[in-house]
C-alpha cells in the first residue's frame, strides 16, 4: 500500500495547537466509523464495537486525568 509523505508545519500558538488537535481526532474518529462500516458482520456487533472503543477512549482519559 502506497503512503504518501505528509509535511505538517506544527503550529506555534498554543490556540492553533488546539485546533489542530481537534482536527485530527475528528479524522481519526472518522477513519474508525468507515473501517467498521465497511465490516461483513451484523449492525448489533458493529455498535457493540463501536460502544467498545468509546468506552476505551473514555477509560484512557480517566487516567490520563488522575496522572496529571
Amino acid at each position: 500500500m502506497y503512503m504518501p509523505e505528509i509535511i505538517v508545519h506544527f503550529p506555534k500558538k498554543q490556540e492553533d495547537i488546539n485546533i489542530l488537535k481537534k482536527k485530527v481526532a475528528q479524522a481519526h474518529a472518522e477513519a474508525v466509523i468507515r473501517y467498521i462500516e465497511k465490516l461483513s458482520c451484523p449492525k448489533e456487533q458493529k455498535i457493540a464495537l463501536l460502544d467498545a472503543v468509546q468506552k476505551g477512549l473514555q477509560i484512557e482519559s480517566r487516567i490520563k486525568d488522575i496522572l496529571t
